[in-house]
């Protein structure tokens, strides 16, 4: 782990970043700001001695890495994205975290369990490969692809010579985007785009990759406006909660939330006040946000990667700059690119610093590390 400490050699000192929370990227745990002092203002001209929390959600893959973390004693908090996790997966971590906790008396930190809700995903036997701007794919549903191909667990990464990349989404998905076409597809928090969706004279749906990138199994899948909406838990998320709800630190976030509806419909399923998280990727209006905030027991995170695909970056600035003006009576926590430069790096960016500084500022009372 590495200690950030910042300070100013000119004047007076600015702020210092004592022991921080290490997070995980990539396999690498840095520390995170997590306390400001002293603050000198250089309006002023005062220095004000205080302490400034920071609230880290640490996303985990396995027991091993909640191990590594706990080691660290510096995040605040676990996520698993049950998207990206069986069932039985989840278990087997919350088990080992329980025993842990029971072992040495500690109790366990909170885990949120992010369930999908109504988010659209890449199928989970999506073959990693890459696509080629100006290329042809073809989407095909997860259904008729296990058919074709009965033995194999994640297809080959390369189409037949001649054959455009094979895109394959559940069978749901497949129907709303034939449905649709719409003129764009952003995948993967729009690091890959097709446009142009169209069904050929085959009946296959086809498009062209607007801009090129690596596509890999349950990616999100980002189309505006976005097209499907539930008053109750999708029944994987409602198993999931069933399975885990016994597990007394583990808490939930919520996908693609449209309204305060989906949010009761987690809370009865859930029985009980345990803190429940809804994430913010749709542009929500004002009114409706303010009804999720006002919620037992919630939270309110700023997922800024699928709500940046809905909205394009001008409008999500202008989103950011809208939200962080309201009076909310939960907890806010920034999710999105947070501290993203510190995938390849070991330090922070200036303006990274300087971001985080400004998001406790706003009244944000931790970040989520992905």
């Amino acid at each position: 782990f590495f200690r950030l400490i910042l300070s100013s050699s000119l004047l007076k000192p600015l702020f210092s970043l004592g022991t921080g929370a290490p997070f995980l990227f990539r396999g690498l745990a840095f520390a995170l700001f997590a306390e400001i002092s002293p603050v000198y203002d250089y309006i002023s001209g005062s220095v004000a001695f205080g302490r400034m929390s920071f609230f880290i959600i640490s996303s985990i893959e396995s027991l091993a890495k909640a191990q590594d973390l706990a080691r660290g004693g510096h995040s605040s908090a676990y996520r698993i994205n049950a998207s990206h996790n069986s069932l039985e997966g989840i278990v087997e971590i919350l088990e080992g975290l329980d025993a842990a906790a029971k072992a040495t008396g500690v109790a366990a930190l909170p885990l949120y369990i992010d369930l999908q809700g109504c988010k659209m995903r890449l199928s989970a036997v999506q073959p990693q490969c890459t696509v080629a701007e100006g290329s042809t794919v073809r989407l095909q549903g997860e259904d008729s692809w296990k058919k074709a191909h009965p033995s194999a667990g994640v297809a080959a990464a390369t189409a037949a010579p001649g054959e455009p990349t094979v895109i394959v989404v559940p069978e749901n998905v497949l129907a709303i985007l034939a449905k649709r076409t719409p003129e764009k597809v952003l995948i993967d928090d729009a690091k890959v785009w097709l446009s142009g969706m169209a069904i050929d004279p085959s009946g296959a749906l086809v498009a062209t990759v607007a801009k090129g990138g690596t596509l890999r199994p349950r990616k999100g899948i980002n189309v505006e406006p976005h097209p499907m909406t539930s008053h109750g838990l999708m029944p994987r998320d409602d198993a999931i909660v069933a399975a885990t709800r016994g597990f007394s630190f583990v808490r939930y976030a919520l996908s693609f939330v449209s309204s305060p509806m989906e949010m009761e419909a987690l809370r009865r399923a859930v029985r009980d006040d345990r803190v429940l998280a809804t994430k913010l990727e749709l542009p929500l209006s004002a009114p409706t946000v303010a009804a999720l905030a006002a919620l037992p027991h919630a939270e309110l995170w700023l997922c800024r990667g699928d709500l940046g695909s809905q909205l394009g970056l001008p409008e999500l600035a202008v989103y950011y700059s809208c939200f962080v003006k309201m009076s909310l009576p939960c907890p806010l926590i920034l999710a999105g690119e947070v501290m993203d430069h510190m995938i390849s790096s070991p330090g922070p960016t200036r303006s990274e610093v300087c971001h985080l500084a400004d998001a406790v500022a706003h009244g944000f009372a931790g970040g989520v590390l992905s």
